[in-house]
């Protein structure tokens, strides 16, 4: 869609090219909400003119099947090594999967946090969370759950709370047939 007033703010060096790129973004899918953008943009912090973006993009998508649709097909995991060879996670997750990942975390996070208080250790909220994370993938790791061969739909674990062999309260109940299971079940 073109944005002509956009394009105008931008020759006149009214808005930075992150802001004009937040504005195409969201209102390629909303014309009408280009003028509000734009004074948003001129009149607030970038901070207030991302959330005005991200409720126009929302409200584009009248349809909240549709736009949950759109998340799920667009959702990913990515991984990577940094320069200092930290790795790094990313990820975009359907706002139901993302909870389920956040309420998993949370009481791993708790536990953590009481532990490094008991050893007089204070850290960051960031820090206690990625503690979880690798808490919580040791716990699935110690599982060691196998994939039945007649759990029929998608490819992905569905947990259910039990009990494993490691003691732990959670484990897989299926993991469909898949050619990712190989690189997961080691």
């Amino acid at each position: 869609a073109e944005l002509p007033a956009t394009e105008e703010a931008v020759r006149k060096g009214q808005l930075s090219e992150v802001q004009s790129k937040e504005i195409a973004s969201a209102a390629s899918g909303s014309p009408a909400s280009e003028k509000e953008l734009l004074h948003v943009a001129g009149s607030e912090g970038m901070g207030t003119l991302k959330q005005a973006c991200a409720r126009v993009k929302a409200a584009s998508s009248a349809d909240e099947v549709a736009r949950y649709d759109k998340i799920h097909r667009s959702r990913y995991l990515r991984h990577w090594s940094d320069a200092s060879g930290a790795l790094r996670l990313d990820a975009r997750l359907t706002p139901d999967a993302g909870a389920k990942v956040i309420a998993a975390l949370e009481p791993l996070k708790d536990k953590v946090f009481k532990e490094a208080r008991k050893q007089g250790r204070r850290e960051s909220y960031e820090a206690y969370a990625a503690d979880a994370l690798v808490s919580m993938a040791e716990h699935t790791r110690d599982c060691n759950h196998r994939p039945s061969r007649r759990a029929p739909g998608p490819s992905y674990a569905s947990w259910s709370i039990t009990k494993c062999s490691s003691g732990a309260t959670k484990k897989p109940e299926r993991f469909a047939r898949s050619k990712e299971w190989g690189r997961y079940r080691r």
